[in-house]
């Protein structure tokens, strides 16, 4: 075999190599931001977990855990239980459901500070989109105006949904003005942050029996 044979050989052995490789790298990179089958996207390095709330069920993981249904499917789809009488916690709080009559009758879920769990109505995300913005959607949704229960609570009555407004940027405002007349802003500037970033988002969602 001349020598030009065994540098063609090499050469195409090398190109070979190249493209496998190439796939590889574009496989991984394609992998980090992959959404899996059971739910859960990683997103900037960090997993998150997609929640789909309907009329009278959620579904968290690709597993249903309805109103009216047992608390097993709760167990099942959920992790971290806790328990308090007849409200039952999960991820670390961030999920609760009330029992009555062994039956599950409210699902909440709580928005926290720059939530790694995103959560969907008709593919709307509604934790980490403005407050004002997720109002005015399922005001529209619902086909009806908005209840307020109290100051803190709106209901969309005709798709069973319940909001927690949470802090308001009025208080918030206030909040500042005391802060920086105690002389206190800076020491609070952290805690300020997470509570503007509150009074921008919905505090909590949940859905009840329609």
């Amino acid at each position: 075999m001349g020598v030009e044979s065994v540098l063609n050989i090499i050469t195409l052995t090398l190109y070979i190599w190249y493209n496998i490789m190439k796939r590889r790298i574009k496989d991984c990179f394609c992998l980090q931001n992959k959404t899996f089958d059971f739910g859960v996207q990683k997103i900037g390095g960090r997993f998150t977990m997609r929640i789909d709330i309907m009329k009278n069920e959620v579904v968290v993981n690709e597993k249903s855990i309805k109103i009216g249904g047992e608390i097993d499917s709760a167990n099942a789809a959920l992790n971290d239980k806790t328990c308090y009488d007849s409200e039952f916690y999960y991820e670390n709080g961030d999920v609760m459901i009330n029992i009555e009559n062994d039956c599950i009758s409210y699902i909440e879920i709580r928005n926290g500070y720059k939530s790694e769990k995103y959560v969907y109505f008709d593919d709307f995300e509604v934790l980490h989109e403005n407050k004002k913005d997720v109002l005015a959607f399922l005001e529209n949704r619902n086909e009806a105006p908005l209840i307020h229960e109290d100051e803190q609570t709106v209901v969309a009555q005709n798709l069973g949904i319940v909001i927690g407004l949470g802090i308001s940027e009025e208080e918030v405002q206030e909040l500042i003005r005391e802060s920086k007349a105690d002389g206190m802003y800076e020491t609070m500037m952290e805690d300020i942050e997470k509570d503007i970033y509150r009074s921008m988002h919905i505090e909590c969602i949940g859905i009840r029996k329609v």
